[in-house]
């Protein structure tokens, strides 16, 4: 559901919308204005954290480095892609239009590309996909997106609209799925999916409700195998939480939880707007849904927009990127407003990083 931008305000603590609506009203973390992460000379003069590899985008071609940049190897292969993402074992998936490629780390295909059960489609316009692709860590499934468009009724003006919803749903890695739903998942409403471990995933939305009019929180966990809507809703961060009337979101995109499920990042923008990129939030994580999770603190300065925060495997360190290319930063303290980063571009002009534990050679 879109909503109108409003002037940007500094941002307040979780509010879960579940608990709004019954009158539970969650403790408030006042955050200072945005400002950049900064870092002392000794911080600057740390190592960054973090081993495995960075698996990007230049050009449309696939590229591998290590995390300080000092490796650089070209995936070869022909054509362009989209969307990479890596298995733990170093397996690629990648895009190609409605398809999606799997191949090893010489660029040698695994089986034929597949495409996926919902996707864009003459004979049925309401759907657009494969999006945002991602390969579990156990190189067996594809968690992606799709959007699809329905009429609907709208409680917040009691009117019909036309709304288009982004949608998670699954596929096997190496053949076309035909019933996800029944085998794998569905999650509606939520999109942009980043594996927690190979058996569930961590989902957002820019909807307040669904086309139900139930109340959404704009992050959710999905355990695979569970049917459809099976997922968990977890936190939204908004002002004020405790009225359906004046409820206003901090829109929350791209989710990545640490391997050791104990930091979250997400990227974020102005309220009430859409998650324009202008900031990301990091949370101390205390565990899955029902738990809320502590913070956030938030990391501003970039080139145009943050996109495509990865953790590294050891939860350490962070990399993202913007107009100028991919950054690696150190995380360090995240108790106050602003997260305190040391941070290091590494590969200039790069795109879409995803961190993963195998080496770039």
């Amino acid at each position: 559901m879109g909503v109108p931008p409003t002037e940007e305000a500094p941002l307040t603590g979780r509010r879960h919308l579940g608990a709004a609506l019954s009158g539970a009203v969650c403790a408030t973390a006042l955050l200072a204005p945005s400002a950049t992460a900064t870092a002392s000379p000794a911080q600057q003069a740390t190592p960054l954290a973090g081993a495995g590899s960075i698996l990007y985008l230049q050009g449309g071609a696939l590229w591998l480095a290590s995390p300080d940049g000092r490796v650089k190897r070209r995936v070869p292969h022909a054509g362009r892609f989209d969307n990479p993402s890596q298995a733990d074992n170093g397996t690629i998936v990648a895009q190609r239009g409605l398809h999606l490629y799997r191949m090893n780390r010489r660029g040698r295909l695994l089986n034929r590309p597949i495409t996926t059960a919902f996707r864009t489609s003459a004979a049925l316009p309401a759907f657009r996909g494969p999006l945002w692709p991602e390969v579990s860590p156990d190189g067996r499934k594809i968690a992606y997106t799709y959007s699809f468009t329905a009429t609907h009724f709208d409680p917040s003006c009691m009117c019909t609209r036309v709304s288009t919803s982004l949608n998670t749903s699954y596929t096997w890695a190496g053949r076309f799925t035909a019933d996800p739903a029944r085998t794998l998942g569905l999650a509606r409403m939520y999109g942009r999916a980043s594996w927690i471990d190979s058996s569930s995933v961590l989902l957002a939305t820019e909807s307040l409700f669904d086309f139900g009019g139930n109340v959404l929180d704009s992050l959710a966990v999905d355990r695979l195998g569970g049917g459809a809507d099976s997922y968990a809703r977890w936190f939204s961060e908004c002002d004020p939480c405790d009225s359906l009337a004046t409820l206003r979101l901090h829109r929350l995109s791209e989710p990545e939880l640490t391997r050791r499920r104990d930091k979250l990042v997400v990227v974020s923008g102005p309220l009430g707007g859409t998650a324009d990129g202008s900031r990301m939030l990091v949370y101390r994580v205390n565990g899955l849904p029902p738990a809320m999770p502590s913070g956030p603190c938030h990391v501003t300065g970039a080139t145009g927009r943050f996109s495509s925060p990865t953790w590294s495997p050891d939860g350490r360190s962070l990399a993202w990127a913007d107009g100028r290319g991919i950054w690696v930063a150190r995380v360090g303290d995240l108790s106050g407003p602003t997260c305190e980063l040391t941070r290091r571009l590494v590969v200039p002009r790069g795109t879409q990083p995803d961190w993963g534990p195998a080496r770039p050679r």
